[in-house]
Protein backbone atom coordinates (compact mmCIF):
# COMPACT_ATOMS: atom_id res chain seq x y z
CA UNK A 1 0.00 0.00 0.00
CA UNK A 2 1.65 3.79 -1.32
CA UNK A 3 0.50 6.46 0.26
CA UNK A 4 1.92 10.40 -0.47
CA UNK A 5 2.98 13.12 1.35
CA UNK A 6 -0.03 15.88 1.36
CA UNK A 7 1.28 18.86 3.17
CA UNK A 8 4.26 19.59 5.96
CA UNK A 9 4.36 22.60 8.46
CA UNK A 10 6.78 23.44 11.56
CA UNK A 11 7.38 26.06 13.90
CA UNK A 12 10.29 27.80 13.56
CA UNK A 13 13.00 28.32 16.33
CA UNK A 14 12.37 31.70 16.72
CA UNK A 15 8.50 31.23 17.02
CA UNK A 16 7.30 33.62 19.80
CA UNK A 17 4.19 31.02 21.60
CA UNK A 18 2.71 33.21 23.21
CA UNK A 19 0.24 34.58 20.62
CA UNK A 20 -2.41 31.91 21.19
CA UNK A 21 -2.32 29.63 18.05
CA UNK A 22 -0.46 26.71 16.41
CA UNK A 23 1.93 28.71 14.33
CA UNK A 24 3.11 26.18 11.72
CA UNK A 25 4.74 27.53 8.42
CA UNK A 26 3.89 25.34 5.31
CA UNK A 27 6.87 24.38 3.65
CA UNK A 28 7.50 22.03 0.49
CA UNK A 29 10.37 20.44 1.02
CA UNK A 30 12.31 20.01 4.52
CA UNK A 31 15.17 17.19 6.05
CA UNK A 32 14.43 14.93 8.46
CA UNK A 33 17.12 14.15 10.70
CA UNK A 34 17.28 11.06 12.46
CA UNK A 35 16.76 11.12 16.68
CA UNK A 36 15.66 14.56 15.97
CA UNK A 37 12.73 15.41 13.77
CA UNK A 38 12.68 18.35 11.55
CA UNK A 39 15.18 20.28 10.88
CA UNK A 40 14.91 23.74 12.52
CA UNK A 41 11.63 23.01 13.99
CA UNK A 42 10.96 24.46 17.48
CA UNK A 43 9.87 21.23 19.34
CA UNK A 44 12.45 19.00 17.40
CA UNK A 45 14.74 16.77 19.56
CA UNK A 46 12.88 17.22 22.97
CA UNK A 47 11.23 13.66 23.24
CA UNK A 48 12.47 10.53 21.24
CA UNK A 49 9.41 9.12 20.56
CA UNK A 50 7.26 12.49 19.62
CA UNK A 51 9.75 13.64 16.97
CA UNK A 52 6.78 14.02 14.66
CA UNK A 53 2.74 14.14 14.80
CA UNK A 54 1.38 12.69 11.40
CA UNK A 55 -2.18 12.91 10.76
CA UNK A 56 -4.19 10.99 7.64
CA UNK A 57 -5.93 13.48 5.33
CA UNK A 58 -8.88 11.25 5.47
CA UNK A 59 -8.97 11.62 9.25
CA UNK A 60 -8.66 15.58 8.87
CA UNK A 61 -11.54 15.50 6.16
CA UNK A 62 -13.83 13.32 9.15
CA UNK A 63 -12.52 16.08 11.36
CA UNK A 64 -13.96 19.18 8.93
CA UNK A 65 -17.45 17.38 9.39
CA UNK A 66 -17.86 17.93 12.77
CA UNK A 67 -16.43 21.84 12.41
CA UNK A 68 -13.00 21.40 13.27
CA UNK A 69 -10.20 23.45 11.66
CA UNK A 70 -8.16 21.12 9.38
CA UNK A 71 -6.29 23.14 6.98
CA UNK A 72 -2.58 22.56 7.12
CA UNK A 73 -0.86 22.53 10.81
CA UNK A 74 -4.58 23.56 12.46
CA UNK A 75 -4.80 19.86 14.72
CA UNK A 76 -1.40 21.09 15.68
CA UNK A 77 0.45 18.26 12.60
CA UNK A 78 3.45 18.23 11.15
CA UNK A 79 2.49 16.18 8.53
CA UNK A 80 -0.65 15.29 6.39
CA UNK A 81 -0.34 12.07 4.78
CA UNK A 82 -3.04 10.06 2.52
CA UNK A 83 -3.28 6.67 1.56
CA UNK A 84 -1.79 4.78 4.15
CA UNK A 85 -4.04 3.95 7.30
CA UNK A 86 -1.43 4.79 9.65
CA UNK A 87 -4.00 4.57 12.47
CA UNK A 88 -4.34 1.15 12.40
CA UNK A 89 -0.84 0.38 12.00
CA UNK A 90 0.87 -1.56 14.69
CA UNK A 91 3.40 0.80 16.89
CA UNK A 92 7.14 0.11 15.54
CA UNK A 93 5.83 -0.08 11.99
CA UNK A 94 8.46 1.65 9.76
CA UNK A 95 7.35 4.11 7.12
CA UNK A 96 9.55 5.40 4.12
CA UNK A 97 8.87 9.01 3.30
CA UNK A 98 10.26 10.26 0.09
CA UNK A 99 13.85 8.22 -1.53
CA UNK A 100 15.63 7.95 2.01
CA UNK A 101 13.77 9.07 5.17
CA UNK A 102 12.37 6.37 7.36
CA UNK A 103 9.98 7.06 10.31
CA UNK A 104 8.86 4.59 13.17
CA UNK A 105 5.43 4.78 14.29
CA UNK A 106 5.35 5.03 18.15
CA UNK A 107 1.59 5.57 19.38
CA UNK A 108 -1.74 7.49 19.21
CA UNK A 109 -1.45 11.35 19.56
CA UNK A 110 -4.04 12.33 21.87
CA UNK A 111 -5.40 15.82 22.48
CA UNK A 112 -4.45 18.25 25.20
CA UNK A 113 -5.69 22.18 26.59
CA UNK A 114 -3.83 23.52 24.10
CA UNK A 115 -5.56 22.02 20.95
CA UNK A 116 -8.77 22.57 22.11
CA UNK A 117 -8.04 26.20 23.03
CA UNK A 118 -6.81 26.68 19.57
CA UNK A 119 -9.91 25.08 18.03
CA UNK A 120 -12.62 26.09 20.51
CA UNK A 121 -14.00 23.75 21.26
CA UNK A 122 -13.24 19.97 23.10
CA UNK A 123 -11.06 17.76 20.93
CA UNK A 124 -11.05 14.05 22.04
CA UNK A 125 -11.18 10.66 20.74
CA UNK A 126 -14.77 9.89 20.42
CA UNK A 127 -14.92 12.80 17.72
CA UNK A 128 -12.20 10.79 15.97
CA UNK A 129 -8.28 9.71 16.07
CA UNK A 130 -5.94 12.92 16.17
CA UNK A 131 -3.16 11.38 14.60
CA UNK A 132 0.36 9.07 15.36
CA UNK A 133 3.42 10.55 16.98
CA UNK A 134 6.89 9.08 15.12
CA UNK A 135 10.68 8.63 15.28
CA UNK A 136 12.60 9.76 12.13
CA UNK A 137 14.67 6.83 12.22
CA UNK A 138 16.63 7.89 9.00
CA UNK A 139 17.48 11.08 7.98
CA UNK A 140 15.89 12.54 5.05
CA UNK A 141 14.99 15.23 2.88
CA UNK A 142 10.73 14.66 2.01
CA UNK A 143 8.63 16.69 0.02
CA UNK A 144 5.15 17.54 -0.71
CA UNK A 145 3.66 14.83 -3.12
CA UNK A 146 6.42 12.10 -1.94
CA UNK A 147 5.51 8.36 -1.67
CA UNK A 148 4.98 6.65 1.40
CA UNK A 149 5.98 3.12 1.93
CA UNK A 150 5.12 0.45 4.52
CA UNK A 151 8.69 -1.13 4.76
CA UNK A 152 7.74 -5.10 5.29
CA UNK A 153 8.79 -6.35 9.01
CA UNK A 154 12.09 -7.85 9.08
CA UNK A 155 11.88 -11.88 8.81
CA UNK A 156 13.58 -12.88 12.27
CA UNK A 157 16.37 -15.34 11.35
CA UNK A 158 16.11 -19.28 11.91
CA UNK A 159 18.48 -19.99 15.12
CA UNK A 160 19.45 -23.45 15.11
CA UNK A 161 20.72 -25.51 17.93
CA UNK A 162 22.75 -27.96 17.26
Amino acid sequence: MNGKIESIVYQPQATDVTHGEFYRVPINSVQLLAGHGIEGDRKAGRNPKRHLNIMMRETLDDLATYGYKTSAGEMGEQIQISGVDIENLPAGTLLQMGDTAIIRLNKPRTGCVWLEKIQGKPVNQSVGKLGIMASVIESGTISVGDAIVILPVPELEQISIT
